[in-house]
């Protein structure tokens, strides 16, 4: 993972790691109003910085493939207009979340230990 690291990439993995939980929390809250085109591109977006956080090095394959799977299960209640199927899958998000955030935590600390903190903060 490490490889492709820049100076900001720790803070930028945290952000796209908290964008995924919001949008795919979004998505859910959509469903529970019937919302559902609102739902759908809440979990488009949750999608895209899932796939950001794996093209930023930000998480193992491993974990990406457990937070994909989870959010296909909540597009397929979106399609199939089953708020229950999107709230149990939400879960999944939850649950991928937590090893997703032990990587970002691996990577922070791997930066810090190499000298790739971020240069200035805002």
């Amino acid at each position: 993972m490490s490889a492709r690291l820049r100076v900001w990439d720790c803070h930028e993995c945290v952000l796209r790691l908290v964008e995924v939980v919001e949008e795919a929390r979004r998505a859910s809250a959509h469903a529970w109003d019937g919302r559902w085109d609102r739902a759908e591109e809440a979990v488009r977006e949750a999608r895209r910085h899932a796939e950001e956080l794996l093209e930023g090095g930000c998480v193992s394959e491993a974990t990406y493939e457990e937070l994909r799977e989870a959010l296909e299960g909540m597009e397929r209640g979106v399609e199939e207009r089953g708020a229950v199927y999107v709230g149990e899958h939400m879960t999944g998000v939850v649950g991928a979340y937590t090893d997703a955030a032990f990587d970002v935590a691996e990577l922070c600390v791997e930066g810090r230990r190499h000298g790739r903190e971020r240069a200035s903060r805002p």
